[in-house]
């Protein structure tokens, strides 16, 4: 007896999963002021249970069906790539698209949150991005043991992603999160969101984050710092799993003269401080981020093989900008040849091939 032949839309399932996601939310926001005043005034709960167990159903099924979605994606990748399959949105595979791993992290995710609740770092109820967490968390090596650990290095409790409730989250073909920054005051919280939720440890990049202040807030917190920069100049910037900022700028002034941001990047593209800016100026820069991430491939001008390997490397500049502060990175840089990245010794420590440089040297590049 063979499987059974199924498909998917894969489009249409994206669309569905965001339709429900945002029905959650709302329940959520609902449910919780609801759920006080009944029992201050002592109105029966029968009602209210009902929503209760819509909200927990709803968030048993997200995750699911986000994941759905991802191998679904894996799939039309792959269609893409062969001449006989390419075109269209529509994936048929037979089977479960769902294997038996899957299952097996589920279970995993369950029960770490059945530790979490019994350590008091959630209550009754998960959220979708608090499962969210947990999945990636785990998948980064930890075991379900280790989830409770973690959770109090980190500070996580109910309330931990509710910065991202009204945040844009772009996704890359095998569902990472990446979050969108629409002001400026909010900036360095979400990036620490977003690098929580991708399994990441903030608090031990808290420290980076404190060293390139300047990319948050000015002297003395009067401003916004270089992300207000972007913004204010019509660029769009979103958070990324590293922790660390993408940024594109926004269009030209009189269709002539680059924006102001696009002067602080070359090549395809430049970090500073926290905030990797792509080279050029866009009419549309969230479009610019959006596509970037959700096809999962650099920016153009980049020759690095992947964006989660770009990133990893101008994660590492972040660093360096730490260490080495703002006066002393421009010198270092400038001075020992930015024009030749293979023999320059930031660009060897960040990782030649991650940052899509191409050396004779290969790995035996040193400074």
């Amino acid at each position: 007896m063979t499987d059974d032949y199924a498909s998917i839309d894969v489009d249409a399932l994206e669309a569905a999963v965001d339709d429900l996601d945002a029905t959650l939310t709302g329940v959520q926001t609902l449910i919780s002021p609801l759920e006080r005043d009944f029992e201050r005034l002592g109105v029966d709960m029968s009602n209210l249970r009902k929503l209760l167990d819509a909200q927990e159903d709803l968030e048993e099924l997200i995750p699911e069906l986000r994941e759905r979605h991802r191998l679904a994606r894996q799939l039309l990748s792959e269609y893409s790539s062969h001449p006989a399959l390419g075109g269209g949105t529509v994936v048929g595979f037979t089977g479960d698209l769902v294997d038996d791993l899957d299952l097996v992290h589920r279970a995993d995710v369950n029960e770490s949150i059945e530790l979490l609740q019994d350590a008091g770092v959630i209550d009754e109820y998960a959220t979708v991005l608090h499962r969210e967490w947990i999945s990636w968390t785990l998948q980064s090596g930890l075991s379900p043991e280790d989830m409770v650990e973690r959770a109090i290095q980190e500070g996580v409790d109910q309330n931990t992603f509710d910065i991202l409730h009204d945040v844009t989250l772009w996704r890359t073909p095998d569902g990472r999160p990446y979050g969108r920054i629409e002001n400026a005051d909010d900036a360095e919280a979400i990036a620490r969101a977003i690098e929580l939720l991708n399994g990441g440890e903030p608090s031990l990049s808290d420290e980076r984050r404190d060293a390139n202040s300047w990319s948050y807030s000015t002297m003395f917190g009067m401003g916004n710092g270089d992300a207000g920069l972007v913004l204010n100049n019509g660029g769009a910037l979103v958070a990324t799993p590293e922790g660390i900022l993408m940024a594109a700028p926004g269009p030209k002034s009189l269709d002539v003269i680059p924006n102001t941001v696009d002067l602080f990047s070359l090549r395809g593209g430049t970090m500073w401080g926290e905030i990797f800016v792509l080279n050029g100026s866009h009419d549309d820069p969230a479009s610019v981020l959006e596509d970037t991430i959700t096809d999962g491939v650099p920016p153009p001008g980049s020759g690095a093989p992947s964006l989660e390997r770009l990133l990893r490397h101008e994660r590492v500049h972040a660093e360096q900008w730490a260490r080495l502060g703002y006066t002393r990175f421009i010198w270092e840089y400038v001075t020992n040849g930015p024009n030749n990245p293979c023999e320059h010794p930031l660009e060897i420590e960040a990782g030649l091939a991650d940052g899509g440089y191409t050396c004779t040297c290969g790995n035996s590049c040193v400074p």
